[in-house]
């Protein structure tokens, strides 16, 4: 079973045509982590986190949904899930699809989709306009 921690959040990632939901801390969600933070080491190995990928580029689908250290989850596992937290805890802030390399971001307090580094198109919007149809109807898209 998923468990939220109060730093976690939900994020959707879609790689080679399947959505896979995922929980991570928003550091795990930002795609270049140097950039977004100059002073990280990235040898020292007291902050290594995501296996060593620092640098998320639009090919590494596999080793980021690996290297988050928990399950995806397909959609047709949410129901423990989504009876467990309810809708609103669970509800996704972040879209990554790695197939179009577009990231999207309705994390108000921190702007995610500025650190998503070369290759990536980044978006403030509702992850959720672009999300299947299976999953607006869990988490609607919020009204414009």
């Amino acid at each position: 079973m998923t468990e939220f921690r109060s730093i976690d959040f939900a994020a959707l990632v879609v790689v080679d045509g399947h959505c896979f939901y995922v929980v991570a801390t928003p550091g795990e969600l930002i795609m270049d982590y140097p950039a977004y933070d100059p002073s990280f080491d990235t040898d020292d190995p007291e902050y290594v986190f995501r296996n060593g990928l620092h640098v998320v580029g639009p090919s590494d689908g596999h080793q980021f949904l690996e290297s988050l250290g928990r399950s995806p989850h397909r959609i047709d596992e949410l129901g423990p899930i989504l009876s467990e937290y309810g809708p609103d805890r669970t509800r996704p802030i972040v879209l990554i699809d790695f197939d179009n390399a577009t990231f999207t971001s309705s994390f108000f307090d921190q702007a995610l989709e500025d650190e998503v580094g070369a290759g990536w198109t980044g978006s403030y919007a509702d992850p959720m306009q672009h999300a299947p149809p299976e999953l607006q109807a869990i988490w609607p898209p919020f009204p414009e």
